[in-house]
C-alpha cells in the first residue's frame, strides 16, 4: 500500500504517529498541541462546524492495533476516561468504548479522493 509519506505500512507505534502527522489535516485535526511518551500520547485540535467553524481540544492515544489500547486499560496503565480517540493503523477491537480512527482505511479513502495511487 503506497502511503505517500511512507513506503510500507507501519510496524510500530512511531510509524502510526508519523502517518497521523502527515494526514492530520485531512482527518480533521489541523493543530497538534503536543505529543509525548506518556498517556495520553497527544493533545490535538479537531475542527468542528457546529454552530460555526471552531476548534475543540481532544486527547488521543496512538497504537499500532486498537486492541493494544485494550491491553493497557486492562493493566490500568491507561484510563479510557482521559482519552477521546484511539488512533491506530488497524482497528482489531470492534467494541472499543472510545472512538477509533483506523488510519489504514482513512488513508485509503483520502488517497482515493485525491486521485492518488494506492
Amino acid at each position: 500500500m503506497d502511503l505517500g509519506v511512507m513506503r510500507w505500512s507501519p510496524i510500530t507505534h512511531d510509524g502510526v504517529i508519523a502517518l497521523f502527522f502527515e494526514y492530520r489535516k485531512e482527518l480533521g485535526f489541523p493543530i497538534i498541541e503536543w505529543i509525548r511518551p506518556q498517556f495520553p500520547d497527544a493533545c490535538v485540535y479537531k475542527i468542528t462546524n457546529k454552530p460555526r467553524a471552531s476548534y475543540v481540544k481532544k486527547y488521543v492515544e496512538f497504537e499500532l492495533y486498537s486492541s493494544l489500547f485494550k491491553e493497557h486499560t486492562l493493566n490500568q496503565k491507561h484510563s479510557k476516561r482521559k482519552c477521546d480517540y484511539v488512533i491506530c493503523w488497524e482497528n482489531d477491537w470492534k467494541d472499543c468504548p472510545i472512538p477509533v480512527i483506523e488510519l489504514k482505511s482513512e488513508i485509503l479513502r483520502i488517497r482515493k479522493k485525491e486521485g492518488l495511487e494506492i
